[in-house]
Formats: structure tokens, sequence, C-alpha cells
């Protein structure tokens, strides 16, 4: 008659399973999307704030930058053109992943572009006149 041990080949399965879920579990947590987690609107400055509510009450999605990064930003998407638009406001166009973005700032009601000037009240209406005349091509 066989003598049972205490530790056999049920035990060493059950051994493997456990340390294989300890490492799809630690591969899972390292490779984790760092960028997923946005900041909350009411930690943004002020002018951020503005624009962000402006962009949603005009039917844009836009999104805060993610808390893992240092600096403020709001990003929204349009028409094929990504628009980022930072604490500073300076705006960045991205259009084409080939091109270089398009890069303007908005100072006293006047969008500065190398492309020249766009006069308008405020900066939402600045950066969609520049996306509805395509100004970043």
């Amino acid at each position: 008659m066989a003598e049972k041990t205490a530790f056999g080949i049920k035990e060493i399965g059950q051994f493997g399973l456990l340390i294989g879920f300890f490492f799809l579990g630690y591969y899972m947590y390292s490779d984790r999307d760092i960028l997923a987690v946005k900041r909350k609107l009411k930690n943004m400055p002020d002018n951020l704030q503005a624009i962000y509510k402006t962009l949603k009450d005009k039917g844009y999605k836009p999104t805060t930058s993610p808390s893992s990064i240092s600096g403020y930003f709001i990003q929204f998407e349009t028409g094929g053109v990504n628009v980022i638009i930072n604490a500073n406001e300076t705006i960045t166009f991205a259009f084409d992943t080939t091109k270089p973005p398009y890069v303007a700032e908005f100072k006293d009601g006047v969008l500065i572009g190398k492309n020249g000037i766009t006069a308008d009240s405020d900066i939402v209406s600045a950066v969609l006149q520049v996306i509805e005349n395509k100004d970043y091509i």
C-alpha cells in the first residue's frame, strides 16, 4: 500500500497556478496606462476651466491633462485636428503625424500664429475659426 505524502502532484500544480497568477497580476500592474487618470476640472487653472466649459457647451468633448504630467492643458478633437490648449493659452493644432504641429498664442483677444493674426473676442471662437479656415495647414 502506497503511503500518501503531504506534498504531491496536486499541490505542486496549485502552487504553480498561484505563482502564475502573481506574475500575471504584477505584469498587468506594471503595464497599466498611467496617463489614463485625468485631472479633475476643479483642480485646473481658472482660464482652462472656462475654456473647458465653453467647449462642452458648444458640443465638443474636451478632456483635461493627465495627473501624471506636471503641466495643465485641455485637449479636444474636431475635423481631424487634435487641439491642445495649455495654461499659458498656447494652442497646438496637430493635424498630420508626418508634419510638425501648428502652434499659436492667444494674447489680448488675438490669436497669433505663423500664418498671421486671427482676431476674435474669445479663445474658443478664435481656435474654431482657425480650424474652419484651415489656417493650420
